[in-house]
C-alpha cells in the first residue's frame, strides 16, 4: 500500500501531518498510510490521543489489553509497539510473556484477578465472543467508567490491527 509522501497536497492533509508530529513527534507508518484520507486520519489521532491520555484506566490494564488483543489477532504492529509501552508503564516483563502463553494467561500467577478479568475480555473481543457479563465482571472490580475503557481500547485495537495488516504496516525494523 503505497504512503503519503507529500504533505502539502491539501491543507487537510497538511493538517493531519501537523497533528500527528505535534502530538506524537513523527509521522508513523499507520499515519502516512491513513495520510490518504485526512479526514479519517485526523479523526483517528485524536481518538489515539484521547484513549492515551485522557482515560482514568490503570495504564498498566491498558496496555496489558493492548498487547492481549495485539497478539490474539496478529497484529505485529500494534503488539510491538504496546509491549514497549506495556513496559514503561510498568508492566513485567514475566506477564508479558506469560500473555505470549494465551492459553494460560488468564489462570497465571503472573496477574491479579483484576488482571486476569481484563485479559480474558480483551481475548473474547478479539475473538468476537464478549458478552455483558465479562463486562460486568470487570466492572465489579474495577467499576463501570474503567471497564468501559478498557472494553473500547479493546475493540478499538481489533480495529488497528485488522487496518494495519490489511495496509502491510509492520513495526520499524521489519515484522
Amino acid at each position: 500500500m503505497p504512503r503519503v509522501t507529500d504533505w502539502s497536497v491539501d491543507p487537510e492533509t497538511a493538517e493531519a501531518e501537523a497533528k500527528a508530529v505535534a502530538l506524537f513527534g513523527h509521522v508513523s507508518d499507520l499515519f502516512a498510510a491513513l495520510g490518504h484520507a485526512p479526514t479519517v486520519l485526523s479523526g483517528w489521532i485524536d481518538l489515539v490521543r484521547r484513549l492515551r491520555t485522557d482515560l482514568s484506566v490503570d495504564p498498566r490494564l491498558h496496555e496489558l489489553v493492548v498487547v492481549r488483543v495485539a497478539g490474539s489477532i496478529g497484529a505485529t504492529y500494534a503488539e510491538t509497539a504496546h509491549r514497549r509501552l506495556a513496559l514503561k508503564a510498568g508492566v513485567r516483563q514475566e506477564q508479558l510473556d506469560a500473555i505470549d502463553l494465551t492459553a494460560t494467561a488468564q489462570t497465571s500467577a503472573e496477574f491479579d484477578d483484576t488482571e486476569r478479568a481484563a485479559l480474558l475480555l480483551a481475548a473474547k473481543v478479539a475473538a468476537a465472543t464478549a458478552g455483558p457479563d465479562d463486562v460486568l465482571t470487570l466492572m465489579e472490580l474495577i467499576g463501570e467508567r474503567d471497564a468501559t475503557e478498557l472494553l473500547v481500547i479493546a475493540a478499538f485495537y481489533c480495529c488497528v490491527g485488522r487496518i494495519t495488516n490489511a495496509l502491510g504496516v509492520v513495526p520499524m525494523g521489519g515484522g
